[in-house]
C-alpha cells in the first residue's frame, strides 16, 4: 500500500501508527473507486471533476479520522494525508496506463 509507504517516509513507525492509516484507506478508497465506477458508467465527461471532488472529500475525512484516531496526531498530518492520497493517485493512474 503506497499510503503506509509514504507514513514510513514522515516518520510514522510501529503498528499504533500505521494501523488507523490502514483501516481509514481500505474505508475511503473503495468507496472512492465504486462511485468513480459508477459515475464513469454514466457520463465519462463527469468522471475528472468527479475525481477532483471526491479526492478533496477523501482528504478531509481521512485528515478527520487520522486526527481522532492518531494519539497525539502529527504535526504535519494534513500534509501527511495530502502526499499519501496524491502518491496513491499517481500509483492508480500508473497502473491504469500499464
Amino acid at each position: 500500500m503506497v499510503e503506509v509507504l509514504v507514513a514510513l517516509a514522515f516518520g510514522l513507525r510501529g503498528i499504533r501508527r500505521l494501523e488507523p492509516i490502514v483501516t481509514v484507506n481500505v474505508i475511503t478508497n473503495p468507496a472512492l473507486n465504486l462511485i468513480l465506477a459508477l459515475v464513469s458508467l454514466v457520463s465519462l465527461s463527469l468522471y475528472r471533476p468527479t475525481l477532483v471532488v471526491l479526492e478533496v472529500l477523501v482528504v478531509l475525512v481521512e485528515w478527520l479520522l487520522l486526527r481522532r484516531w492518531l494519539r497525539p496526531p502529527p504535526a504535519h498530518l494534513l500534509w501527511l494525508v495530502v502526499v499519501m492520497n496524491a502518491a496513491s493517485l499517481a500509483a492508480g493512474f500508473l497502473i491504469l496506463w500499464l
